[in-house]
């Protein structure tokens, strides 16, 4: 039972001293917590242990107010709880701010939700037109140019789907959707089962949308490539990777394959090429540089300096 309360007390709680000496705690009770959250609290504190917590509790004229307590204990001769002194602090300010910005966050992150969805929709749309349009074209060069548009237009729905799906929109998973991506690709030529062999080795890296967006682009157009140019009837494999370049900070994507190499006159062929274009301005955007490896074998390697990042530590990536 209360046996004192000082001013403070009272103000906050809107009661009189008179109105509270006698009483016990249930007079400030606001029905918020559960029975086990006060047997818990009672447990401890007749066990000579001091309690620490936030309670709800309600004032006079029916108003909340949150408090930070402290409960301690003061033991008799005997070891057992003679009196209690609760020390309460006034945290319904801070309660509430918290509060509001909880119901912000939630806000924004369904806003985002929905443009992430409607924009996968979107894109979604466009590639189903331009399928139309592919089925109803018989020009061949035409036909490929407007399967590979559908196919750039493909890998940034997937994209938008992947943060969509994980409700994550600062940063994006890039290991697991540069998987999907891949997959997809493969699915989308037509080869002979087993003829062509993918092999990731992907870091689990995190890269802001921006970033993540011009990764996705050049991995399509580098990956479509291998697929379309390396292996005219002939067996191989392409191979993706992604890592940390040392401490330095910087990320190097790699994509290569060991099929028929790049042809002698690769550098005529680059500047006329609109998806090798593509690869150089997407580089450019990303402030990195991009160096095709000596020799004829086909090995495109990119390197940029990530902005937002969030990646394993090497510890990390060698467990891994």
């Amino acid at each position: 039972h209360i046996t004192y309360a000082n001013d403070r007390f009272c103000a906050i709680s809107k009661y009189t001293r008179e109105e509270l000496l006698g009483q016990n705690h249930h007079i400030t009770s606001a029905g918020y917590h559960p029975k086990a959250f006060f047997d818990q609290l009672w447990a401890t504190i007749c066990s000579g242990q001091v309690w620490q917590n936030e309670i709800k509790n309600r004032a006079r004229d029916g108003t909340i107010y949150w408090v930070s307590i402290t409960i301690v204990p003061f033991l008799g001769g005997d070891g057992k709880p003679l009196q209690f002194v609760a020390i309460s602090t006034d945290i319904t300010a801070g309660k509430q701010d918290r509060d509001a910005l909880r119901a912000s966050l939630r806000d924004k992150d369904a806003l985002l939700k929905e443009v992430h969805h409607r924009v996968k929709n979107n894109l979604q749309v466009i590639t189903s037109l331009l399928r139309l349009e592919v089925a109803r074209i018989e020009h061949p060069v035409t036909k490929a140019v407007l399967q590979d548009m559908q196919a750039r237009i493909r890998s940034m729905s997937m994209l938008h789907e992947t943060m969509y799906s994980s409700g994550s929109f600062a940063l994006v998973a890039l290991a697991p959707y540069l998987t999907q991506l891949a997959h997809q690709l493969f699915r989308s030529v037509d080869l002979q089962p087993g003829r062509i062999q993918l092999r990731l080795k992907l870091a689990p890296i995190r890269l802001g949308l921006d970033q993540a967006v011009l990764c996705d682009m050049i991995v399509n157009e580098l990956a479509s490539n291998c697929l379309k140019h390396g292996f005219p009837e002939r067996s191989g494999e392409v191979v993706i990777e992604m890592k940390p370049m040392g401490e330095g900070g910087q990320l190097q994507l790699r994509v290569s394959d060991n099929g028929v190499g790049l042809p002698a006159a690769f550098d005529e062929i680059r500047a006329r090429s609109l998806g090798l274009q593509l690869v150089t301005d997407l580089t450019a955007q990303l402030h990195g540089t991009l160096a095709v490896g000596p020799g004829l074998a086909a090995v495109f390697q990119l390197t940029f300096t990530p902005t937002g990042l969030d990646a394993a530590t090497p510890s990390e990536l060698a467990r891994g």
